[in-house]
């Protein structure tokens, strides 16, 4: 890039008057992107797929949900991410890859400036056509194909050996969960709150201070408040 020309310039002459005066920083980002993500399930949360992303890349935004010329989410959202910087990576950055799993929801990514992605030894670089390594989407190894793999598996959202992404903790309580009391940091709470929907609020005495038909129109007034943000 030229402004890569300009910096490298500046650098060898920093010593040299006038620039030695200046303290000189590049504004030009060039491991700034923004990632379209789509999720072949939709429920699939934000906060799972931005730790997936954050093994690859900074997230620096939530998800902004994409939507359609009548106002309807077209199941597409994006991130705002800074490439981290990798001597072996495509142009010198660490890419995430084009096509991912999260368990068993599927998903896929593109961004401008995004090189060709082989989804055979998931490399950046090349096309699928081109490539004739046998490799493993699992383990990352080459000489043998995933459904030979032996290696112990990982979690697809932070990827560590130690859980699968059914329990990882990135992944979001569901609402069924903490009806049932939930099984994550943060259940007792959650069962609370549904019990003082269905059953009211009361105080120290024991006297209902809060009718759970109000409790309900509080809840459904949130959870509508939530679709329309969302």
């Amino acid at each position: 890039a030229e402004s890569d020309g300009v910096m490298e310039k500046v650098k060898e002459a920093k010593g040299e008057r006038p620039l030695s005066f200046f303290n000189i920083v590049c504004l030009a980002r060039r491991n700034f992107r923004t990632i379209n993500i789509r999720m072949y399930n939709p429920h699939v949360t934000d906060m799972a797929v931005a730790a997936f992303l954050g093994r690859y890349c900074e997230v620096t935004s939530g998800a902004r949900y994409i939507k359609d010329s009548l106002g309807f989410w077209n199941g597409r959202r994006q991130f705002q991410v800074l490439l981290r910087e990798h001597p072996g990576g495509f142009e010198g950055f660490l890419h995430p890859p084009a096509v991912f799993s999260l368990g068993s929801d599927r998903g896929m990514l593109f961004y401008a400036r995004q090189p060709p992605f082989c989804r055979k030894c998931r490399e950046y670089g090349h096309g699928t056509a081109s490539c004739g390594l046998v490799k493993c989407r699992f383990c990352m190894s080459e000489g043998h194909e995933a459904k030979n793999c032996t290696a112990s598996k990982e979690c697809h959202g932070c990827g560590s050996k130690q859980h699968l992404f059914r329990e990882c903790p990135a992944r979001q309580q569901t609402y069924a969960a903490a009806a049932a009391g939930g099984r994550m940091a943060g259940g007792k709470v959650r069962e609370k709150q549904v019990r003082q929907v269905f059953y009211g609020v009361r105080d120290g005495q024991g006297r209902v201070v809060r009718e759970p038909e109000q409790m309900v129109r509080v809840a459904t007034d949130h959870f509508r408040g939530v679709s329309r943000r969302g």
